[in-house]
């Protein structure tokens, strides 16, 4: 028999040499960011839509490569016409071989704005690292990445915040304000609850929401349930051992009972994303991408859409990056879609108005294109060139900001429910209707 020679080992993906991150890399992004609000109450709204927009320059820089982890340094500033905002973000990616490629992913992410004395912070710890692309990129490759992550938060007033989402979308979040500390739970089935020892004026100290069930009739869409609860009686002392055992605790009597359509449907989809490329003729004019780094090449689109039963609202994440293949991105455009579906605003004391149709949209926009100049100090590249691959980490570290603007805007709601019920106290201890 011929002889046996020594195993051979695994060949090294040819792509992996190109190693697209060395400390001292620096690249610039600019555009723009928009927020927008809408409403539409089936009467005269209170509100006027509102809109507000930005000039964004984005610069981001490699401060440390160790063999394939690298951290990526980002400021970003943005200038309205009344004020001017900085956020800064650092995000730690590795570079992991994959067949004959490599899969680019993000392991952490913290981000911290201007505010002062005392800055609003994020930080994003994953669950798993997050498969961002696969490099060289590739027409019809698709793939998707888990939720599960925990984000915690610390605002300028005091606020800190720990929110945790599990692999089914599902997620847990605890809240400690300087008056107080609420508490809110999402299931896999849609049931929650929302309770704290601040929440409207000790009053009411807890909602529950149910699980969508059946309608009583065929046809009708499924229901939902929320109870408000009260401050809990203390409990009857336990007998001891040897004395008659005592009647069962009875369980904790709601406020208020209410009952109404699911505006979600009958089992609701917490969280989906998917992520695909595909390649373009062209990249959209919108981008104003500058010539010298191409005109066409992939487009990685990742897709998530999030509905979140206990503050109401469904939310759709479009994030599109254009990449010059064998180079990397030069446009990055982000849209936030969020729906609301609850009435904060109604007048009627003691209840809250839930709707099947929306009430109201708030949008966030962001669109980001490289200028000329990349710093590029990668061996075998030439500085100030657009010849070789730049960093494939700026796409995802660019939109840092924009993921921050979307847990601050979702923060808000939750702010939003405990003054509308705050509202509603008031107003039922006036005998009228607040304002």
């Amino acid at each position: 028999m011929p002889p046996t020679g020594p195993p051979t080992a695994p060949p090294t993906p040819s792509y992996f040499g190109q190693h697209p991150a060395t400390s001292g890399d620096a690249f610039t992004f600019a555009g723009t960011l928009a927020t927008q609000n809408t409403y539409t109450y089936p009467a005269a709204s209170p509100l006027p839509a509102t809109s507000t927009t930005a000039q964004v320059k984005q610069q981001i820089t490699v401060t440390s490569a160790v063999q394939s982890s690298s951290t990526f340094h980002s400021v970003e500033t943005d200038v309205y016409p009344l004020r001017t905002t900085t956020t800064t973000s650092d995000a730690v990616y590795s570079f992991v071989p994959s067949g004959a490629g490599v899969n680019f992913v993000l392991n952490s992410l913290n981000t911290s704005d201007s505010n002062a004395p005392t800055p609003d912070t994020f930080a994003y710890a994953y669950a798993s690292p997050v498969l961002v692309d696969e490099l060289p990129e590739t027409n019809g490759a698709a793939w998707t990445n888990s939720p599960a992550v925990t984000i915690s938060e610390k605002d300028a007033d005091g606020t800190t915040a720990t929110r945790t989402y599990k692999a089914d979308g599902s997620y847990s979040e605890i809240q400690t304000a300087p008056n107080g500390t609420a508490n809110l739970v999402e299931n896999p089935d849609g049931s929650g609850s929302y309770a704290g020892s601040d929440l409207f004026s000790g009053q009411i100290t807890q909602l529950t929401f149910s699980a969508p069930a059946p309608a009583a009739s065929p046809g009708a869409p499924a229901r939902i349930t929320v109870a408000l609860y009260g401050p809990t009686p203390p409990p009857t002392p336990t007998p001891a051992p040897s004395a008659t055992p005592g009647p069962p605790q009875p369980s904790p009597t709601p406020l208020q009972v209410l009952s109404f359509a699911t505006w979600y449907g009958s089992s609701p989809s917490l969280s989906t994303e998917q992520d695909k490329t595909a390649t373009v003729g062209a990249f959209p004019a919108t981008c104003a991408v500058p010539s010298s780094y191409g005109t066409a090449g992939a487009d990685v689109n990742q897709t998530v859409n999030k509905t979140d039963t206990i503050l109401g609202y469904t939310e759709k994440t479009v994030v599109d990056t254009y990449v010059v293949q064998g180079f990397g991105p030069v446009c990055v455009a982000m849209n936030d879609v969020q729906t609301s579906y609850y009435d904060y605003l109604n007048n009627t004391p003691f209840s809250f108005v839930f709707q099947s149709t929306p009430l109201g949209t708030s949008t966030i926009s962001e669109l980001l294109t490289l200028q000329p100049g990349a710093t590029i100090k990668s061996a075998g590249r030439k500085a100030e060139s657009a010849s070789g691959p730049i960093a494939s980490a700026t796409f995802a570290v660019a939109r840092a900001h924009f993921d921050a603007a979307i847990d601050t805007e979702r923060h808000d709601r939750v702010r939003a429910l405990r003054a509308y019920i705050v509202r509603r106290i008031e107003s039922g201890r006036k005998g009228a209707s607040a304002p």
